[in-house]
Formats: structure tokens, sequence, C-alpha cells
């Protein structure tokens, strides 16, 4: 089971980002921002990218049980054959199920 403190902690500061970047979209629609913010948010998401591919390979490799694919798929609002395809390469800790991998599990 999760620490509640830490995952309540970890939902907040999720929110919280979720405010910053709608208040950067509204600064957009008020005409507040130039091509260079444009530029900034493609790195927001490169990084947004990297770091769900981080929370992905802890999921998947969390002690006293790895989450599915399906799992994940499911949160990422992809099936786990996508989830797969997008993140498994990195996932080099896939759990073993009765002998065998447990790829897509």
């Amino acid at each position: 089971m999760a620490n509640t403190e830490k995952t309540t902690g970890t939902r907040e500061y999720c929110a919280f980002m979720v405010r910053v970047l709608k208040s950067y979209g509204k600064k957009s629609a008020a005409g507040d921002l130039d091509l260079d913010s444009l530029v900034q948010l493609r790195e927001l998401r490169a990084l947004l990218e990297e770091q769900t591919a981080e929370v992905v390979h802890g999921l998947r490799s969390e002690p006293g049980g790895a989450h599915s694919w399906a799992e994940i798929g499911d949160a990422l609002g992809m099936t786990r054959a996508a989830a797969y395809k997008k993140f498994g390469a990195a996932d080099t800790d896939a759990r073993k199920v009765g002998g065998q991998s447990g790829h897509l599990r």
C-alpha cells in the first residue's frame, strides 16, 4: 500500500501544477505570450513524457507487486498494448509470471 501522506502530497502538488498550466493558458488567450512561450511549452511536454515514463517504470517495479500493463493503460487512457508499446522498452524489470515473461500482464 502507498503511504497516504506521501500520496496526498503528490496529488496536491500535481493539482498545483495543473493550476499553473491553466493560468499559463489564460495568459496565452490574453495575448501575454510569444513564440518563445510556445518553445517552452514544447519543452514542458517533453519533460512530462519523460516523467510519465519514470512513473510507469516505478509502478512496474513496485515492491510487493508491480502494476499490470492493463492497469497502467487504463490510468493513461490507452490500451495495455499501447502502454506497453510506448513505455515497455524501458521496462527492463518486467515481472515473470509462471516462468514466462510477463510483458503484457
